[in-house]
């Protein structure tokens, strides 16, 4: 069992360990961060060679030719956010800030 927590980079991760094992003595496995890609092929024989038109890779090193793709999308969040009115505006402009679209 473990937990899944999502960091800013690297340096965010490495401090957050270290202030986890200094204020509480908890030691932690960290493991490098995956986001899975959906990679789209081109191609009626590249789509053969890897039997599917659609790959999902989580590890650059895994890409295929650049000159076989088509299309790729990374993951996207369609979220809730219930908050106090009172913040509605800060959490709106937060939003904005970021590749997002508004209802």
């Amino acid at each position: 069992q473990g937990w899944r927590v999502g960091f800013l980079g690297l340096l965010h991760l490495e401090v957050f360990n270290q202030r986890l094992e200094q204020e509480y003595g908890a030691e932690a496995l960290m493991t490098a961060p995956s986001v899975p890609y959906r990679v789209t092929i081109k191609g009626k024989k590249n789509i053969a060679k890897y039997k599917t038109s659609e790959l999902i890779i989580s590890d650059p090193s895994k890409l295929p030719d650049i000159n076989i793709i088509n299309n790729i999308s990374e993951p996207i969040v369609t979220g809730k956010i219930i908050t106090p009115y009172k913040y509605m505006n800060s959490i709106m402009m937060l939003c904005g800030e970021q590749p997002s679209s508004l209802p």
